[in-house]
């Protein structure tokens, strides 16, 4: 995380601070001037509220680099369309200014349904107004997502861009040996590939994959089965003869 500036607290860093919920206060205007060092811009997200037309207030929260699908967030919150509630009526609506909404003040003070893009779910830590202009917060997003009750979807413009992770098998004994294994050959891995593979899951823990595949090769099974026990979340191996080596 980035070094805080040693500044008051303010109301939301003050609720977050009660609740023993880690992160780091910023004094940056995240939406204009020069980001400090250190600080990526697609880390950083806005807080955007709607009204839809038939549960009301709706709250989006998104990377500022990207633009809210008002259609995906209308079928996801019961709607059939959401619009931006007009600057003039925000800060009756969330209690915040234009450039200062949040989600932890809002859940303070509402129940209104709040979805955080998905994307925030590759990120480390994300950074979202503190309820002043000027003010930051730099939070892990699975914490301020359960503490605000946030649910993840995909709510921004365009097409879900596929991330494809690609993992070579471990290295066998037959490697060792400079044996040939192709599609029908086969051997165990090595004990120091077994520690590598666990330490790549280790790695990858907390990516929330979707899927995992591998070829039906018992070396490949093996490697592909190291990685997804060490996962966070579950997931079950789908092996298939097809992507055998040919």
């Amino acid at each position: 995380m980035a070094k805080k500036n040693k500044v008051k607290k303010n109301l939301v860093e003050q609720i977050l601070t009660k609740a023993k919920i880690e992160h780091v206060g910023l004094q940056i205007n995240a939406l204009e001037g020069i980001l400090p060092e250190g600080i990526d811009r697609s880390t950083i997200f806005k807080t955007l509220a709607l009204k839809g037309d038939k549960t009301g207030p709706v709250i989006g929260i998104i990377p500022i680099t990207e633009h809210l699908s008002e259609k995906k967030l209308a079928k996801l919150s019961g709607n059939k369309k959401v619009a931006m509630i007009p600057q003039k009526d925000l800060e009756k609506t969330t209690g915040y200014i234009h450039g200062a909404n949040n989600p932890v003040g809002i859940r303070q003070k509402h129940p209104f349904p709040i979805f955080f893009d998905e994307s925030a779910l590759q990120l480390e830590t994300m950074i979202v107004s503190a309820g002043e202009i000027g003010h930051s917060i730099q939070i892990k997003p699975q914490l301020l997502a359960d503490f605000v009750k946030a649910t993840f979807a995909d709510i921004i413009e365009g097409d879900k861009i596929v991330k494809l992770y690609f993992i070579r098998h471990g290295r066998t004994e037959w490697n060792e040996e400079g044996r040939f294994q192709g599609s029908n050959g086969d051997s165990p891995l090595l004990p120091a590939s077994i520690h590598q593979l666990e330490k790549l899951g280790k790695h990858l823990a907390s990516v929330p994959f979707d899927a995992a595949f591998a070829s039906d090769l018992p070396r490949t099974v093996h490697t592909a089965q190291i990685i997804l026990d060490q996962l966070e979340t579950p997931l079950e191996l789908q092996a298939t003869p097809a992507l055998r080596e040919w």
